[in-house]
Protein backbone atom coordinates (compact mmCIF):
# COMPACT_ATOMS: atom_id res chain seq x y z
CA UNK A 1 0.00 0.00 0.00
CA UNK A 2 0.96 3.60 -1.21
CA UNK A 3 0.59 7.09 1.32
CA UNK A 4 0.55 9.79 -0.12
CA UNK A 5 -1.38 13.18 0.76
CA UNK A 6 -2.51 11.77 3.91
CA UNK A 7 -4.42 9.07 1.79
CA UNK A 8 -3.44 5.42 2.10
CA UNK A 9 -4.07 3.46 -1.86
CA UNK A 10 -3.56 -0.67 -2.39
CA UNK A 11 -1.81 -1.77 -5.63
CA UNK A 12 -1.54 -5.54 -6.83
CA UNK A 13 2.30 -4.96 -8.50
CA UNK A 14 5.07 -2.04 -7.86
CA UNK A 15 8.12 -0.94 -10.05
CA UNK A 16 10.30 0.88 -7.92
CA UNK A 17 12.26 3.21 -10.45
CA UNK A 18 13.42 6.22 -8.40
CA UNK A 19 16.72 5.61 -9.90
CA UNK A 20 20.14 5.35 -8.46
CA UNK A 21 22.02 8.43 -8.46
CA UNK A 22 21.23 10.36 -5.26
CA UNK A 23 22.89 9.13 -2.76
CA UNK A 24 26.42 9.71 -3.01
CA UNK A 25 28.83 6.97 -1.75
CA UNK A 26 31.65 8.80 0.07
CA UNK A 27 34.66 6.38 1.02
CA UNK A 28 34.53 6.66 4.57
CA UNK A 29 36.72 4.40 5.34
CA UNK A 30 40.41 6.04 4.20
CA UNK A 31 42.56 7.02 7.11
CA UNK A 32 42.22 10.68 7.47
CA UNK A 33 38.97 11.85 5.33
CA UNK A 34 36.60 12.17 8.45
CA UNK A 35 39.43 14.86 10.00
CA UNK A 36 39.90 16.89 6.51
CA UNK A 37 36.04 16.97 6.20
CA UNK A 38 36.04 18.62 9.81
CA UNK A 39 39.00 20.74 9.07
CA UNK A 40 37.79 22.17 5.69
CA UNK A 41 34.90 20.19 4.21
CA UNK A 42 34.00 22.87 1.34
CA UNK A 43 37.75 21.80 0.15
CA UNK A 44 36.12 18.11 -0.31
CA UNK A 45 32.80 17.11 -2.14
CA UNK A 46 30.83 14.92 -4.27
CA UNK A 47 31.10 15.36 -8.21
CA UNK A 48 27.61 15.36 -7.59
CA UNK A 49 28.01 19.15 -6.43
CA UNK A 50 30.04 19.85 -9.01
CA UNK A 51 29.22 22.73 -11.57
CA UNK A 52 31.99 23.80 -13.62
CA UNK A 53 35.65 24.46 -13.07
CA UNK A 54 35.88 27.74 -12.49
CA UNK A 55 36.29 27.79 -8.34
CA UNK A 56 39.44 25.91 -9.44
CA UNK A 57 41.68 28.19 -11.33
CA UNK A 58 45.34 28.00 -10.28
CA UNK A 59 44.78 25.47 -7.33
CA UNK A 60 45.96 21.75 -7.06
CA UNK A 61 43.19 19.45 -7.28
CA UNK A 62 43.11 15.69 -6.84
CA UNK A 63 39.89 13.93 -8.38
CA UNK A 64 39.02 10.73 -7.24
CA UNK A 65 37.59 7.93 -9.16
CA UNK A 66 37.90 5.93 -12.93
CA UNK A 67 34.72 6.39 -14.39
CA UNK A 68 33.04 8.89 -16.70
CA UNK A 69 32.45 11.63 -14.32
CA UNK A 70 35.94 11.43 -12.69
CA UNK A 71 37.82 11.84 -16.41
CA UNK A 72 35.46 14.24 -17.58
CA UNK A 73 36.01 16.71 -14.29
CA UNK A 74 39.66 16.41 -14.43
CA UNK A 75 39.75 16.88 -17.63
CA UNK A 76 37.78 20.09 -17.37
CA UNK A 77 39.50 21.14 -14.58
CA UNK A 78 42.94 21.18 -16.34
CA UNK A 79 41.26 24.11 -18.61
CA UNK A 80 42.17 26.39 -15.38
CA UNK A 81 44.01 24.22 -12.57
CA UNK A 82 47.41 24.71 -12.02
CA UNK A 83 47.76 20.88 -11.37
CA UNK A 84 44.79 18.15 -11.77
CA UNK A 85 45.55 14.74 -10.17
CA UNK A 86 43.58 11.83 -11.18
CA UNK A 87 43.42 8.81 -8.37
CA UNK A 88 42.69 5.64 -10.14
CA UNK A 89 42.90 2.21 -9.11
CA UNK A 90 44.74 1.18 -12.59
CA UNK A 91 46.75 3.86 -13.69
CA UNK A 92 47.74 1.92 -17.39
CA UNK A 93 44.14 2.56 -18.21
CA UNK A 94 43.50 6.44 -18.28
CA UNK A 95 44.07 8.39 -21.14
CA UNK A 96 46.47 10.97 -19.79
CA UNK A 97 50.07 10.01 -20.45
CA UNK A 98 50.94 12.18 -23.50
CA UNK A 99 48.28 13.65 -24.18
CA UNK A 100 47.20 16.17 -20.91
CA UNK A 101 50.15 17.45 -19.38
CA UNK A 102 48.21 19.16 -16.73
CA UNK A 103 46.52 16.30 -15.65
CA UNK A 104 48.54 12.89 -13.73
CA UNK A 105 47.19 9.46 -12.98
CA UNK A 106 47.94 8.26 -9.58
CA UNK A 107 46.64 5.43 -8.06
CA UNK A 108 44.20 4.95 -4.95
CA UNK A 109 44.18 7.18 -1.96
CA UNK A 110 46.09 5.42 1.09
CA UNK A 111 45.63 8.44 3.38
CA UNK A 112 44.47 11.85 3.88
CA UNK A 113 46.63 13.87 6.01
CA UNK A 114 44.98 17.74 6.75
CA UNK A 115 47.48 18.87 9.19
CA UNK A 116 50.83 18.20 7.23
CA UNK A 117 50.61 20.54 4.72
CA UNK A 118 47.46 19.13 3.31
CA UNK A 119 49.30 16.33 2.05
CA UNK A 120 47.36 13.02 0.39
CA UNK A 121 49.59 9.35 0.45
CA UNK A 122 48.45 7.45 -2.19
CA UNK A 123 49.06 3.69 -2.52
CA UNK A 124 52.18 3.41 -4.40
CA UNK A 125 54.02 5.34 -2.41
CA UNK A 126 53.61 8.76 -4.36
CA UNK A 127 52.54 11.97 -1.60
CA UNK A 128 50.96 14.91 -2.65
CA UNK A 129 51.29 18.41 -0.58
CA UNK A 130 49.19 21.80 -0.27
CA UNK A 131 45.99 20.03 -2.27
CA UNK A 132 43.30 22.74 -2.40
CA UNK A 133 40.41 20.59 -3.97
CA UNK A 134 39.47 17.04 -3.50
CA UNK A 135 36.45 16.41 -5.51
CA UNK A 136 35.40 12.82 -5.02
CA UNK A 137 33.59 10.90 -8.51
CA UNK A 138 32.84 7.76 -5.90
CA UNK A 139 29.72 7.11 -7.51
CA UNK A 140 26.74 6.60 -5.19
CA UNK A 141 24.76 3.97 -3.20
CA UNK A 142 21.53 1.74 -3.95
CA UNK A 143 18.68 3.75 -1.76
CA UNK A 144 14.86 2.95 -1.38
CA UNK A 145 14.06 6.23 1.55
CA UNK A 146 10.51 5.38 0.64
CA UNK A 147 9.90 1.77 1.14
CA UNK A 148 8.85 1.19 4.80
CA UNK A 149 8.73 -2.58 3.50
CA UNK A 150 11.67 -5.16 3.39
CA UNK A 151 14.32 -2.52 3.46
CA UNK A 152 16.68 -5.31 5.61
CA UNK A 153 15.99 -7.47 3.19
CA UNK A 154 17.14 -5.50 -0.06
CA UNK A 155 19.90 -3.36 1.16
CA UNK A 156 21.67 -6.04 3.46
CA UNK A 157 21.49 -6.20 7.25
CA UNK A 158 24.49 -3.16 7.69
CA UNK A 159 22.90 -1.06 5.78
CA UNK A 160 18.97 -0.29 6.54
CA UNK A 161 18.96 2.61 6.97
CA UNK A 162 22.16 4.40 4.51
CA UNK A 163 21.66 2.93 1.38
CA UNK A 164 23.73 0.10 -0.03
CA UNK A 165 26.39 -0.60 -2.73
CA UNK A 166 23.60 -3.22 -4.12
CA UNK A 167 20.36 -4.91 -3.61
CA UNK A 168 20.09 -8.19 -1.97
CA UNK A 169 17.10 -11.29 -2.81
CA UNK A 170 16.82 -10.36 -6.69
CA UNK A 171 16.27 -12.92 -9.39
CA UNK A 172 17.90 -11.99 -12.22
CA UNK A 173 18.33 -8.41 -10.59
CA UNK A 174 14.92 -7.40 -11.05
CA UNK A 175 12.35 -9.32 -9.31
CA UNK A 176 12.40 -9.58 -5.04
CA UNK A 177 12.09 -12.96 -4.37
CA UNK A 178 10.08 -12.69 -1.26
CA UNK A 179 7.18 -10.99 -2.92
CA UNK A 180 7.35 -10.91 -6.67
CA UNK A 181 4.81 -8.14 -7.01
CA UNK A 182 8.05 -5.51 -6.55
CA UNK A 183 10.11 -5.39 -9.48
CA UNK A 184 13.56 -2.90 -9.60
CA UNK A 185 14.45 -2.30 -13.38
CA UNK A 186 17.50 -0.91 -14.59
CA UNK A 187 20.28 -1.44 -11.70
CA UNK A 188 22.19 -2.35 -13.69
CA UNK A 189 25.35 -0.50 -14.06
CA UNK A 190 27.76 -0.07 -17.09
CA UNK A 191 24.85 -1.10 -19.95
CA UNK A 192 23.16 0.55 -22.58
CA UNK A 193 19.72 1.64 -20.78
CA UNK A 194 17.09 1.99 -23.19
CA UNK A 195 17.34 -1.11 -25.23
CA UNK A 196 17.87 -2.95 -21.39
CA UNK A 197 14.71 -1.28 -20.17
CA UNK A 198 12.28 -2.66 -22.75
CA UNK A 199 13.70 -6.31 -21.88
CA UNK A 200 13.53 -6.19 -18.90
CA UNK A 201 9.92 -4.39 -19.09
CA UNK A 202 9.03 -7.50 -20.86
CA UNK A 203 9.88 -9.84 -18.41
CA UNK A 204 8.44 -7.94 -15.17
CA UNK A 205 5.01 -8.23 -17.28
CA UNK A 206 5.53 -11.65 -17.65
CA UNK A 207 6.50 -11.92 -13.71
CA UNK A 208 3.33 -9.26 -13.14
CA UNK A 209 0.87 -12.03 -14.97
CA UNK A 210 2.08 -15.17 -13.70
CA UNK A 211 3.46 -16.24 -16.86
CA UNK A 212 6.89 -16.33 -15.03
CA UNK A 213 7.70 -17.97 -12.15
CA UNK A 214 10.44 -16.24 -9.38
CA UNK A 215 12.54 -19.14 -7.40
CA UNK A 216 12.46 -18.24 -4.03
CA UNK A 217 16.23 -19.74 -3.58
CA UNK A 218 19.14 -17.61 -3.14
CA UNK A 219 21.39 -19.49 -5.00
CA UNK A 220 22.09 -16.40 -7.57
CA UNK A 221 23.58 -14.24 -4.77
CA UNK A 222 25.85 -16.29 -3.01
CA UNK A 223 29.45 -15.58 -3.91
CA UNK A 224 28.37 -11.86 -5.47
CA UNK A 225 28.29 -9.99 -2.54
CA UNK A 226 30.23 -7.23 -3.51
CA UNK A 227 29.64 -3.69 -4.78
CA UNK A 228 30.12 -4.67 -8.47
CA UNK A 229 26.92 -7.03 -8.23
CA UNK A 230 25.20 -4.72 -10.43
CA UNK A 231 28.46 -3.40 -12.86
CA UNK A 232 28.03 -5.23 -15.94
CA UNK A 233 30.74 -4.37 -18.35
CA UNK A 234 30.89 -5.56 -21.77
CA UNK A 235 30.55 -8.92 -22.64
CA UNK A 236 28.61 -9.13 -19.08
CA UNK A 237 25.68 -6.79 -20.63
CA UNK A 238 25.13 -8.66 -23.51
CA UNK A 239 25.11 -12.26 -21.75
CA UNK A 240 22.73 -10.27 -19.64
CA UNK A 241 20.49 -9.37 -21.87
CA UNK A 242 20.41 -12.24 -23.67
CA UNK A 243 19.36 -14.62 -21.01
CA UNK A 244 16.86 -11.89 -20.58
CA UNK A 245 15.61 -12.74 -23.44
CA UNK A 246 15.11 -16.74 -23.37
CA UNK A 247 13.08 -16.34 -20.68
CA UNK A 248 11.13 -14.33 -22.21
CA UNK A 249 10.94 -16.81 -25.59
CA UNK A 250 10.74 -19.40 -23.54
CA UNK A 251 7.67 -18.17 -22.17
CA UNK A 252 5.76 -16.91 -24.94
CA UNK A 253 7.68 -13.88 -25.86
CA UNK A 254 8.03 -14.94 -29.27
CA UNK A 255 4.25 -14.31 -29.92
CA UNK A 256 4.33 -10.63 -27.80
CA UNK A 257 2.62 -8.27 -29.21
CA UNK A 258 5.62 -5.83 -27.71
CA UNK A 259 9.21 -7.18 -28.96
CA UNK A 260 12.49 -5.62 -27.62
CA UNK A 261 15.19 -4.96 -29.39
CA UNK A 262 17.15 -8.53 -29.89
CA UNK A 263 21.34 -8.40 -29.09
CA UNK A 264 21.97 -10.23 -32.46
CA UNK A 265 25.47 -9.92 -33.84
CA UNK A 266 25.05 -6.84 -35.35
CA UNK A 267 24.28 -5.21 -31.98
CA UNK A 268 27.04 -7.20 -30.21
CA UNK A 269 29.31 -6.04 -32.48
CA UNK A 270 28.44 -2.20 -31.95
CA UNK A 271 28.49 -2.58 -28.50
CA UNK A 272 32.07 -4.11 -28.78
CA UNK A 273 33.48 -0.89 -30.94
CA UNK A 274 31.26 1.67 -28.18
CA UNK A 275 34.90 1.08 -26.04
CA UNK A 276 37.39 2.39 -28.50
CA UNK A 277 34.32 5.50 -29.51
CA UNK A 278 34.27 6.50 -26.13
CA UNK A 279 38.16 6.60 -25.73
CA UNK A 280 38.14 8.16 -28.95
CA UNK A 281 35.95 11.36 -27.58
CA UNK A 282 37.94 10.90 -24.49
CA UNK A 283 40.88 12.21 -26.85
CA UNK A 284 39.23 14.93 -28.92
CA UNK A 285 37.69 16.41 -25.17
CA UNK A 286 41.60 16.82 -24.17
CA UNK A 287 42.33 18.09 -27.27
CA UNK A 288 39.35 20.68 -26.30
CA UNK A 289 40.68 21.13 -23.11
CA UNK A 290 44.38 22.21 -23.99
CA UNK A 291 42.92 24.67 -26.44
CA UNK A 292 40.92 26.63 -23.76
CA UNK A 293 43.59 26.58 -21.68
CA UNK A 294 45.54 28.27 -24.39
CA UNK A 295 43.20 30.88 -24.89
CA UNK A 296 42.84 31.24 -21.21
CA UNK A 297 39.11 30.31 -21.01
CA UNK A 298 37.07 27.91 -18.43
CA UNK A 299 35.87 24.58 -20.16
CA UNK A 300 32.90 24.62 -21.97
CA UNK A 301 31.25 22.68 -24.96
CA UNK A 302 32.53 24.08 -28.66
CA UNK A 303 30.12 23.03 -31.10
Amino acid sequence: EVTANGKIERYDFVVVANGHFDHVYIPQHIPGLTEWQTNDLSSIFHSKSYKNCSFAAGKTVVVVGNGSSGTDIANQLSTVANKVFHSVTDVSKTDWSGKNPIVTAVSVIKEFDITNDRCIWFQDGVSIKNVDYVILATGYLYDIPFLTSYRQELLGEDNGERGSTRLFNLWEQISFRKDPTIAFPLLCKNVVHFPLSETQACLIAKVFTGKVHVPQNTEEDIGTQGKDYHSLPTPKDIEYIRDLQEIIDAHGGTTDMFQPIRWGKSMERLRQASGELKRERTKDLICVALKLRSQQKSYKIVE
